[in-house]
Formats: structure tokens, sequence, C-alpha cells
């Protein structure tokens, strides 16, 4: 997970902080053995979904599924998430910068 200089001129300090934290998380040798781990089980998992003998074994292992899926793309979650905020922000800032525009306009700043 990387947050470019555009994203971290935009986010909160706090925001960043928070970031730093998941990154040390996803950087640490055991998340990546936890993803091996969960990796194999989604294999299982994965098998009983196609051969489930029952309708409740089936939910149950989709449900398996998606809990390992969150998991194991949490990754792509964060970055998804960080480009979310820069764009919440960014369109943010646009605005504010538009309706500015038309208030010096407006008040006839824009001659002074």
């Amino acid at each position: 997970m990387h947050i470019d200089q555009d994203a971290a001129r935009i986010l909160t300090d706090g925001e960043k902080q928070e970031y730093e934290v998941w990154q040390e998380l996803l950087d640490s040798r055991g998340y990546k053995l936890l993803k091996e781990f969960l990796a194999e089980s989604q294999v299982t998992t994965t098998s009983i979904i196609e051969h489930a003998g029952s309708w409740d074994q089936y939910l149950h292992a989709r449900g398996q599924r998606d809990g390992l899926d969150l998991v194991l793309n949490l990754e792509a979650l964060l970055e998804s998430r960080i480009q979310s905020l820069v764009d919440i922000r960014t369109e943010e800032r646009e605005t504010a910068s538009r309706e500015y525009d038309e208030l010096e306009v407006n008040l006839g700043m824009s001659q002074i």
C-alpha cells in the first residue's frame, strides 16, 4: 500500500498515522504468514462451496469465503479507501474554489 504525494497533502495527520499503522501490519511477517494460511483455507472453502451437501453448508462456506476474501484483499481495500478520501477531499476543494471564484465575480472583487 502506497500513499502518493497528492494523497499525503490531502489526508489529515490522523489519517496518515492510521495508514502508517496499517502499512506496518501489511509489511509484517505475521501478516504474510496469516495470508498464506488463509489462502490455503480458501482452497478448501471453495471446494466446499462447489460440492456442498446442503444449503446450510453452502451458506456457511460462502460466509467463510467472504471473510477470507476481506483479509486477503485488505491491502486493495485500504488503497481504495485512501483513493476515496482523496477524491472526496479534491472535490470539496474544487467546489470551494469555484464558489469562491463565483463570489469574487459577483462582488466585483476581481477588479480590485
